[in-house]
């Protein structure tokens, strides 16, 4: 709600933090293990196993959990009327998760094709909700949409919002060692994704 703008601001500060520790460890040593391959190196093996774990962990965690849920949302613009059927959620949600599955398989050219797409589409669904949003300010009818609700009982989605939303910046840290100019390239693509996300 109207909080958003301050957790996004108040949420890019460590994150611009991070950044710059994340540049600098990657000058050091750039690995596709990141987080992995630092910690490890820098602490302890033991904690580099872990950490390794953790992302795993959390990746397929997500990913089973996201299924389901974009199974309903797919079905809500596709069949509206099978949204709330568990099963057929579940079948398309696992339809959805094979397809992520084959483009990780694939190779990383395809996946990189297909995430430019993906992302594009994200902006341009952006840009059409903010102009609602504008529109719903400022009364214009035809593009007007339902402004979000404040719900004080959950303060805790403020945080889950600014992660969410910070999520994905680090990536260009696993594919460092393959970037042209690292030395160059790297920082802008870490700064430049945190500042990408709060603009």
């Amino acid at each position: 709600g109207l909080a958003s703008p301050a957790a996004l601001i108040l949420g890019a500060i460590p994150m611009f933090g991070i950044s710059f520790a994340f540049k600098y460890l990657n000058l050091w040593r750039p690995d596709a293990g990141a987080a992995y391959a630092w910690v490890g190196r820098s602490i302890h093996p033991m904690l580099g196993f872990l950490a390794a774990w953790t992302f795993l962990v959390l990746s397929t965690v997500f990913m089973v959990t996201a299924a389901l849920p974009v199974g309903v949302a797919t079905l809500h613009l596709v069949a509206p009327a099978y949204e709330e059927n568990v099963a057929a959620a579940s079948l398309v949600g696992g339809i959805w998760f094979s397809l992520v599955a084959a483009l990780t398989i694939v190779g990383v050219h395809v996946a990189a094709s297909f995430q430019k797409l993906m992302t594009g589409i994200e902006a341009l669904a952006l840009v059409i909700l903010a102009g609602g949003l504008v529109a719903a300010k400022t009364g214009w009818p035809a593009l007007s949409a339902p402004l979000p609700k404040n719900d004080a009982s959950q303060p805790g989605l403020a945080l889950i919002f600014i992660l969410y939303a910070f999520g994905g910046w680090n990536d260009a840290c696993y594919i460092a060692a393959e970037l042209q100019e690292p030395q160059k390239n790297l920082p802008r693509a870490l700064a430049g994704g945190v500042a990408a996300v709060l603009v």
